[in-house]
């Protein structure tokens, strides 16, 4: 999938988020890392929602694994593994291995909520997708970039 030098991309609403999500999905290979970056509430979650269920995962089946830590989502074209790593304390140690092994999967999608903690796990290929919340309550700017080491909060 081609993000480097990509446009924002605005959305006003749900329906174009969906819309977003469809062509983003159809776009997904096998092997794809996505880490995602917002604000509390930007969307992400909706995001994955959107596209597990452009992929044909039930959308009834897609919650948010900030409890869990991660989430896998089978039934559709391709299998998505939904890691958040919000409530890691970066301070603690991290099961490095799980990471590591999900990262090496082939067979699926990854998406990765809150990405910081386990920046030195996360392999260079892999991408970002930016949501910034809008001037009005539903509306986000999508932003596809290469990864970025460093880690720019978000």
């Amino acid at each position: 999938m081609a993000e480097s030098g990509a446009a924002p991309v605005p959305v006003r609403d749900l329906e174009e988020l969906r819309a977003f999500a469809e062509s983003f999905a159809a776009a997904l290979s096998p092997g794809d890392i996505w880490l995602l970056r917002g604000e509390l509430g930007a969307g992400k979650t909706t995001l994955v929602r959107e596209v597990c269920k452009a992929l044909g995962v039930p959308a009834t089946r897609v919650v948010s694994p900030t409890f869990t830590l991660v989430q896998e989502y089978e039934g559709g074209r391709l299998p998505v593994v939904h890691i958040d790593l919000y409530r890691v304390d970066p301070g603690k140690a991290l099961d490095t291995l799980f990471l590591e092994e999900v990262f090496e999967r082939s067979d699926c999608a990854v998406f990765v909520e809150w990405p910081d903690v386990a920046l030195g796990l996360i392999p260079p290929d892999a991408r970002e997708l930016v949501i910034e919340t809008g001037p009005a309550p539903t509306a986000r700017l999508l932003t596809r970039r290469p990864f970025n080491p460093s880690g720019v909060t978000g």
